[in-house]
């Protein structure tokens, strides 16, 4: 496993263990979100994995809390094949809780998929005000990189001296800088919900379902709940590589994705803006403390 950051904690740490690297006589300090401590051995065997995070088995899911005129949808995925069929059935529970306060959605351990499935089945039935998007791309001034950027057609580098803050490899000269904003206007739609919006996440959120997670931020779209998503919600899709000899081909990412502030999206995330960490494996958990805790 790689190091990743808590940004709550200021401390590094890592998404999980395989207990057999450390053998069969290793002991492990475990502390929950209590306070509870106590010391353990794991015998498990080679490549015994259990996956802690208790996401619930329906890829679309919704609840509804009449007397608090409160309205869920929770969305496992975004993948394209999954929006015409999804969209039908979210502008039909749409139309149920129209007259709502609050609708929430839930995303979390949505790894992404589209950013077209959010865009149509979500930010355009509900959009009321114009959300601008305000991030850029650091490229590589390679040729073969920016080959695929010509190809995109991002032609708009700007200058590096204008952001209070961008990664150290940004300020090199081995990275050009480029507009990626964007403007999502609101269309007539057929519905007229006018309630808040919550969008609840964790650290599952990643890829077009971040981007998704990104716009909430920016436009004030949906306030978020839970903890910081995974990143990689800025740039386009990765680009190929052919290996000259053995023909392998390679996938990676050919641009660095920054925010409004010029912090890499990768690195720091899309922060909630109210904090809270679940006991591990709860998944109503969150749920039930947003429904407390409504704005």
């Amino acid at each position: 496993e790689y190091l990743d950051w808590d940004f709550e904690r200021n401390k590094s740490y890592i998404w999980s263990i395989t207990p057999y690297v450390f053998g069969p006589d290793a002991e492990f300090t475990i502390r929950n979100a209590t306070g509870y401590e106590r010391t353990a051995s794991f015998h498990s065997s080679f490549y015994y994995y259990l996956n802690p995070w208790n996401y619930p088995g329906p890829r679309l899911s919704t609840q509804t809390w009449e007397e608090e005129k409160v309205g869920y949808v929770y969305i496992k995925s975004f993948w394209l094949d999954y929006i015409d069929m999804d969209y039908s059935v979210l502008m039909d529970y749409y139309r149920q809780v129209e007259d709502f306060d609050y609708l929430i959605f839930d995303i979390r351990g949505n790894s992404g998929g589209s950013t077209n499935y959010w865009y149509l089945s979500i930010v355009q039935p509900l959009l009321k005000h114009t959300g601008p998007v305000e991030s850029y791309l650091a490229i590589r001034t390679s040729d073969y990189v920016n080959y695929f950027r010509e190809g995109k057609g991002l032609t708009n580098k700007i200058a590096k001296n204008g952001f209070a803050y961008l990664p150290s490899e940004v300020l090199s000269d081995d990275f050009d800088l480029y507009d990626f904003s964007y403007v999502i206007n609101p269309v007539s739609s057929e519905i007229n919900f006018n309630g808040k919006i919550i969008l609840l996440t964790d650290k599952g959120v990643y890829s077009s379902a971040e981007a998704f997670a990104v716009f909430c931020k920016q436009t004030e779209f949906a306030t978020i709940y839970g903890t910081a998503t995974g990143g990689d919600g800025i740039g386009y899709d990765p680009v190929l590589f052919v290996l000259p000899n053995s023909k392998l081909v390679l996938r990676f990412p050919s641009v660095m994705g920054l925010d409004n502030t010029g912090h890499a999206n990768e690195e720091v995330r899309t922060q909630p803006d109210v904090f809270y960490e679940s006991a591990l494996g709860n998944f109503s958990e969150l749920i039930n403390y947003v429904r407390v805790n409504l704005p």
